[in-house]
């Protein structure tokens, strides 16, 4: 079992679908499961619309053919969505446009005084 990490940011669209290898035309129902405060639909597709911190966690699905108890899929690996916050993804790229620019600052000033050096 392996668990796919999924990393989003907050306001972000998502649709998780559950698709069943070699399910054929036959007619399936989904059940989705998660750690989530999310309470996922019952179809094949399971869409947020704005992604925030409570809908982060593990999701996995498992199919079963319509009109029978019997058949039934193993639940799917889990899908491990991480919902970040977008203003501290703004933040940290911030930090980094001021390191860039203090770098090209100091390089800046190593090459002049490189210049008057020489």
């Amino acid at each position: 079992q392996q668990t796919l990490d999924l990393p989003k940011l907050e306001g972000e669209r998502i649709t998780l679908r559950c698709e069943i290898k070699d399910g054929g035309d036959t007619e399936w129902e989904y059940e989705w499961r998660t750690t989530s405060s999310e309470k996922p639909s019952d179809q094949n597709e399971h869409s947020i619309t704005s992604v925030t911190g409570s809908h982060s966690g593990d999701y996995r699905c498992k199919g079963r053919k319509k009109h029978t108890q019997h058949s039934l899929t193993d639940w799917s690996d889990p899908i491990k969505l991480t919902v970040s916050d977008s203003k501290s993804h703004h933040i940290s790229f911030k930090v980094k446009i001021i390191q860039l620019i203090k770098s090209l600052f100091l390089f800046m000033f190593i090459f002049k005084v490189y210049i008057v050096m020489y």
